[in-house]
This record gives C-alpha cells, structure tokens and sequence, in this order.
C-alpha cells in the first residue's frame, strides 16, 4: 500500500477543532482511496506521528526551530528514516488573514523558505481563484469539502415555513471578525423598525471565539439593538444538539464579512455543510464550487447591513430542492473527489 506523509503546524490533538476535523477528513478520503496515511503535527513537545489505520503514534523532541521552520524539521526527520512515502502532502494556511506583525513575519519567512525548496515541489494545491501557477508552481484548485456522514440533512427542508411561523436564521463559526454576523443584526434592527414586517425572524448564533473577541463584540452590539428576543447564542454545540438546532432551522449564513480580511473570494467550509443539510444559505463572497446553483443569496462585500425583508422574499420565491442540494455534495464537494484530483494531478 502507497504512503502519504501528510505535516501540519496544528497540534491534532484536538479532534474537535474545526480544522483539525477537515485535516482528518482529508486523510480518511486517501486512505478510502487506497492510501496509507502518517500525520506530523506539531505539540508542546515537539513532533507528534500518527498513523490513521492503525492508530498508532510516535513523539519526537525537536529543536527549537519551531512554528515557521517545522516543516524544515519534519523533512529533515523523514530524509533520517528508511518510510518510503509515495507523496508529501504540507498544510499551510491562508496567508492573507494575517493582521498583526508577528503573523505578517511568519508569512514573510514561509516564503523564504519555499523559495528555497521550490525546486522540490510538484504541486500547489489551493482554494480560491482560479490560476494555473502559484509562484512558478503548477497549482490545483480544489474546493473544500465535507464528510457526508457528519452532516445528516435536516427533516423540515422539505417543507417551507408558511403563514405567521417564524423563520429562523443559523450561523455555525468558529466566531471571527470575517464571518460579518454583525450585518445580520443591524439588518434585524431594521427590519423590527419597519412596524408592517409581521413575520417573526430568529438568528441563532452556534459558537464561540478565539478571534479578538468577536463573540463579545457581537453580545454587545445585540444589547446596544435591543435584540436579546431574537438573536440566540448557543455557544458550541456539536452532534445531536447541533442537529436539533438545524432542526429548526430555514436559512444558514455564511461568511458575510470576507471582504474584511482582503478576501472576496472564499471557499468556505460552512456553506458545503449548510447544503449537505438540504439548507439554502446567504453569502457575500465568490465562491465557484456553486456556480450555476440556485442555493444562496447573494449580498455585497460590504460593511452595509443584510436586507432581511429581501432575504425573506428570495426564500419563499425560490424552488429549493434539498435532495438535489444533498446529491450534488455527494458528487462534487466530498473529500474523495477532492483527493482524487490531487492524486490524478501528480500520476
């Protein structure tokens, strides 16, 4: 069985972590493709080696060249050992959110480095607009996607919210300043101003932040409204519980605040989630993995707040179908057929 080395700065420990659980989709989508899978991630310690068939581990102390020459680390440990691993697969994220000194430093010297080693490259693999080369490097766009299994479509979206039954709103994040819920509630502000709006609208927010406090910015801004009623926070929720809120959910928000961060194009990972769950879902970035669909709404990258009156009369005009919506996760969006572009794009 061929072998993949696949290294992320991450500590993967932590299971639960959103990104942490798209690392191990990732590595569960080769190993259904017929791979075996080694993760190097790095801990407190140092270096951490997980197989995922076995399930078997391996704690290396390493230097203290860490963070931004781990990768450095992580190569010159495999050149050390007789693993013959059929590919490399190095996980890097997004460099344009960085925002303080020590972020913009960090991305400064990563693209040091792979200037250095570019010449070992075979591919980038991206998300975003589309090109053919990153830096002098054959690139791949593919799309972020889900694990079908954890996202059970829900049992109402077959059935629209009709006459005075409320609708209601949900948002799931790992709450940060891009995500832009705040254009959601100042929206609500003005659509509770206009006294012949009759139906009732709910946004639930699931989550909580690690972001500069989004969470909290977010609570006040509600109190400053007057909109405790109808903005609900849930903080994380997971499973079960998060199911039941879907449960009752009509419409899911994606990022609406991309544009903050010097990103108008953005391949979220909520979004394949939302409709996987048969959920049509509002957004303000680009996103070509649902070019052609009529799943969302689209509002512009601005700071202006989200018409929920317009919101509302998109919902009831368009023809959802949330079994269509489910398939085309299953075809397009799933991590199998991620991977397996990556794989056919280095044979």
């Amino acid at each position: 069985m061929k072998k993949i080395a696949y290294i992320t700065l991450l500590d993967t420990s932590a299971k639960s972590n959103g990104v942490n659980k798209k690392i191990f989709a990732q590595c569960k989508a080769f190993i259904h493709l017929g791979y075996d899978v080694d993760i190097f991630s790095m801990t407190s310690y140092g270096l951490m080696k997980t197989n995922l068939i076995t399930g078997e581990y391996h704690e290396e102390k390493l230097s203290k060249r860490r963070n931004i020459f781990f990768y450095n680390e992580v190569i010159h440990y495999l050149s050390g050992r007789d693993d013959d691993y059929h590919m490399v697969y190095l996980r890097q994220p997004f460099l344009n959110e960085s925002k303080n000194l020590k972020e913009k430093l960090y991305n400064f010297l990563f693209r040091w480095q792979f200037s250095t080693s570019k010449k070992n490259i075979d591919l980038i693999v991206y998300m975003g607009a589309f090109t053919k080369e990153i830096w002098g490097v054959k690139a791949l766009r593919i799309f972020n996607s889900v694990d079908i299994s954890q996202n059970p479509m829900i049992k109402n979206c077959f059935s629209k919210t009709v006459n005075d039954e409320p609708i209601r709103l949900i948002g799931v994040a790992q709450l940060a300043f891009w995500h832009g819920y705040d254009r959601i509630i100042t929206g609500l502000a003005e659509y509770y101003k206009n006294s012949s709006n009759s139906k009732a609208v709910y946004f639930d927010i699931v989550g909580n932040s690690d972001f500069g406090g989004a969470e909290s910015e977010l609570k006040a801004l509600v109190d400053k409204l007057n909109l405790r009623k109808y903005v609900i926070f849930h903080g994380p929720q997971h499973g079960d519980a998060l199911t039941k809120i879907f449960e009752s959910s009509n419409i899911a928000v994606d990022s609406l605040g991309r544009h903050r961060s010097n990103n108008e194009y953005n391949c979220s990972l909520k979004s394949k989630e939302y409709c996987a769950r048969g959920l049509p879902f509002v957004k303000s970035h680009k996103d070509d993995a649902f070019e052609g669909t009529n799943y969302f709404y689209q509002v512009p990258p601005d700071e202006s707040a989200i018409d929920i009156s317009e919101l509302l009369n998109w919902y009831k005009r368009v023809d959802f179908d949330p079994n269509e919506m489910r398939c085309f996760v299953e075809n397009e969006l799933v991590w199998e057929v991620q991977m397996e572009k990556v794989i056919s794009a280095l044979s």
